[in-house]
């Protein structure tokens, strides 16, 4: 491959993290009435799917965030209405979080937008021999470890 090619493949990688970042900044409504961004959909996910572990703490370990994080997330969240924080029967200074009705309808919505976004892109892996399903597996994984090297050291 020559240079002018690996130019070319570096920047259309570049343009499609870029594409992904600003779709990732959008919030969405998931049949809830209310804009949830990706950091707040997702703990809802958490907490639904995993109705023991919902402390602050737990949640903060499960998210790898700190509890500071965890804990402005969880305000906004509250103030939409979609959790509630109720003491801990055994530990009063332990608030266990649960969610609301609203916050049901969020989750069940983002998982119907899921089975529906995910479907384009598995219709797309189900047209892949295994070669291409192993080249693409294998250049996902490099993505991954160069990121992952990026983050670690800063660059």
């Amino acid at each position: 491959m020559n240079t002018d090619s690996k130019q070319y493949l570096i920047e259309n990688f570049v343009k499609l993290l870029d594409i992904y970042l600003e779709f990732q900044k959008n919030p969405k409504d998931y049949g809830s009435g209310d804009k949830l961004t990706q950091s707040e959909i997702h703990l809802i996910k958490i907490i639904a799917d995993d109705d023991k572990n919902n402390s602050v703490t737990e949640l903060a370990k499960i998210t790898n965030v700190t509890k500071g994080a965890i804990s402005q997330t969880l305000n906004k969240l509250e103030k939409k209405k979609l959790i509630n924080k109720v003491k801990d029967e055994n530990n009063n200074s332990k608030l266990n979080i649960c969610l609301t009705n609203k916050g049901y309808l969020a989750y069940y919505g983002h998982e119907h937008y899921h089975d529906e976004q995910d479907m384009e892109l598995l219709n797309f892996f189900d047209n892949l021999d295994n070669k291409e399903e192993a080249l693409l597996s294998d250049t996902f994984c490099q993505f991954e470890k160069w990121l992952l090297k990026c983050l670690n050291t800063g660059r």
